[in-house]
């Protein structure tokens, strides 16, 4: 049985693009296709305009693409370190030196947390871990599933902010899937909404902020203050 029903989407460079659902909308398993975790029954995924299709997980972060999954997914009886590293393995020292110094300027938090096993960390702690490892690979797009879940408010602010400037330092492109659509609609420069596994709403993130069905579906009655925070 097909999730995804011809879905259309793209992610410029230096663009944040959010990506709505409900529960079920086929979010996770867009990020997985695009990820080579899900091979596509039929159509086409390029990277950069080239095809990648049917390429596995591992050639694909060699090529630029580092995924963020859900679960965070991190070893943890491993350190920090070793997690962070393991994101790196296939880097040359010198970049990778450079990532795991631009990953610890994201995350301050983790300069004292090195040693410490991934399990032992808070929710919070360990989503920067699992950002920070996929920014070991040093992608060009980054893809984010779900990364406020089970995080304090004053966490998910600080994680997004460090998103924000992530995008404008370094240049990565993000496809960010989450079900805070407020933070993701502040956050993104476009957005698409899945409904059933098909692309039912795509546009200007302050426009569909601003759109009926997305209010009524997402944000609430007091959705329509939402706007594009994004400088």
């Amino acid at each position: 049985m097909s999730i995804l029903r011809g879905v259309s989407l793209e992610v410029g460079e230096r663009e944040i693009v959010a990506v709505l659902g409900a529960n079920g909308a086929g979010k996770t398993t867009l990020l997985r296709t695009i990820a080579g975790i899900v091979p596509p029954h039929s159509g086409e995924v390029t990277l950069f305009g080239e095809p990648i299709r049917g390429r596995q997980a591992h050639e694909l972060a060699r090529r630029g693409i580092g995924h963020v999954p859900s679960g965070r997914e991190l070893f943890p009886e491993l350190s920090v370190t070793d997690n962070l590293a393991l994101g790196g393995q296939r880097i040359a020292r010198d970049r990778r030196r450079a990532l795991r110094r631009r990953v610890l300027a994201l995350f301050p938090a983790l300069e004292p947390l090195l040693r410490r096993p991934a399990g032992r960390l808070s929710g919070g702690e360990q989503q920067m871990v699992a950002i920070g490892r996929a920014l070991m690979t040093d992608p060009a797009l980054l893809l984010l599933d779900e990364p406020s879940t089970g995080l304090a408010p004053k966490i998910v602010s600080t994680l997004f902010a460090s998103l924000s400037w992530l995008i404008r330092e370094e240049g990565i492109s993000v496809l960010l899937v989450e079900q805070n659509a407020k933070l993701a609609l502040a956050l993104a420069d476009r957005a698409y909404v899945l409904e059933h596994g098909r692309c039912a709403l795509s546009g200007r993130a302050a426009d569909i902020a601003g759109d009926p069905r997305v209010v009524a579906a997402y944000l609430g009655t007091r959705g329509t203050a939402v706007g594009n925070g994004r400088p």
